[in-house]
């Protein structure tokens, strides 16, 4: 199922009105005239096309020496340049593919112009996809010309991309001097004409007279199923090319949002790094803890040779210490030694081990009478101490007290 199509015309006397109609598979669903914000509520998910005046444009073939695109584009402004009254750098430039002699179809439009019928659509909501000659609405004729006569204007088209709007004013001699140039210089005349005359009854006084056989159509509506299998079939040669194209005027309508994208953009990379800073630190700092833990895994448990996970580890002696009710129990031993040596004015345990059920203490004081007190308390409370060695170093003593549960 194709896609459906809005189809605008753009209007010189009223601008703000819009002659439209919808196409699908070649048939016109709907039709009518409407303000550009009407059109954009009811139809802003349709892809549109802006048909624009003829008149407006310079359509005509080149020949450039190269298939290159970008070498094409540049050359076709100079090509063109004996056929422009305007500075061919004030001027669009519209290029069509290659054509079967070699040529390409390109039409030129004032940049302004340009301008003018875009702005019209940027605001409104509407997927503008192509703007094209209204000459291509008109259906091409097999080995002849199709013209198009209205009160004030005549399009007349004349091949596939080609044909021209002409005044109403002389119009049988414009065409009729046509004729006699082409059947003169090259012998490519065409076999008829097919006439579509929309003038008013009062406009159609002056008769249409050609030096070819008239076929006549009826007036086409805008939006008549001619006009959408005309645009429907035809090889587009759309004006959206360049600075015009689709991608840059997207771009354009971007533009004043790039400052503030550029501004989010670099507060999301700054939180982004300050993020991965921040990780390096709390890794760094988990690698401590876990070394602080084994550490003081290896001072509580010095027989411990594997060491996998430190803290669950020692969770489980733990457990396992404080499981024990005997009288040399862990816990017991130590909620038993602890008071005791903390009423020792001066004494400090620097390293505590449990081992066969006794506690060693690796122990500060201030002299050797202290450790001899420390002694005899422990004693007095039930347990049984014995102590390994002392030193005496300056102004304290350290030694080594072993302590056991004793008689309950």
């Amino acid at each position: 199922m194709a896609v459906a199509t809005l189809y605008l015309y753009w209007g010189k006397s009223s601008p703000e009105l819009f002659r439209w109609f919808v196409s699908q598979d070649g048939s016109t669903t709907q039709s009518g005239e409407s303000s550009l914000q009407r059109l954009a509520d009811q139809y802003s998910a349709l892809q549109t096309t802006l048909l624009v005046p003829t008149e407006d444009l310079l359509i005509t073939d080149v020949t450039i020496p190269t298939n290159r695109s970008q070498k094409v584009r540049q050359a076709v402004p100079y090509a063109l340049e004996e056929q422009l009254i305007d500075d061919v750098e004030l001027l669009h430039y519209a290029i069509g593919s290659l054509n079967d002699d070699g040529s390409r179809t390109v039409i030129a439009v004032k940049r302004t112009k340009m301008v003018e019928w875009l702005q019209s659509f940027d605001d409104s909501g509407l997927r503008l996809t192509h703007l094209l000659p209204d000459l291509f609405s008109l259906p091409q004729v097999e080995n002849g010309w199709t013209l198009h006569v209205e009160n004030e204007r005549a399009l007349l088209r004349t091949g596939e991309q080609q044909g021209y709007a002409l005044p109403i004013d002389g119009l049988n001699d414009l065409i009729n001097s046509e004729l006699a140039s082409l059947n003169r210089d090259s012998g490519t005349a065409p076999d008829k004409i097919v006439l579509i005359d929309c003038r008013s009854e009062g406009a159609q006084n002056s008769e249409l007279l050609f030096e070819l056989p008239v076929e006549s159509l009826p007036c086409l509506e805008k939006g008549g199923e001619q006009i959408a299998n005309s645009l429907n079939s035809a090889p587009a040669l759309n004006l959206l090319q360049g600075d015009f194209s689709r991608s840059v005027q997207i771009w354009r309508h971007l533009k004043p949002w790039r400052a503030a994208a550029a501004m989010v953009l670099s507060v999301m990379l700054l939180q982004g790094v300050s993020s991965m800073i921040e990780l390096q630190r709390l890794e760094t700092v988990d690698a401590q803890l876990q070394a602080d833990i084994e550490n003081l895994y290896r001072d509580t448990f010095p027989n411990a040779r594997k060491i996998i996970n430190p803290r669950l580890q020692m969770e489980q002696k733990l457990k396992a210490l404080s499981g024990q009710n005997g009288e040399g129990s862990f816990s017991r031993l130590v909620i038993a030694t602890a008071p005791i040596v903390a009423s020792v004015d001066g004494s400090q345990i620097d390293v505590m081990r449990y081992k066969q059920n006794s506690l060693e203490l690796d122990i500060a004081l201030k002299d050797l009478p202290s450790l001899d007190q420390l002694k005899e308390q422990l004693n007095k409370k039930g347990l049984t101490s014995t102590i390994k060695n002392a030193s005496s170093t300056g102004d304290r003593v350290t030694g080594r007290i072993t302590v056991s549960g004793g008689a309950s």
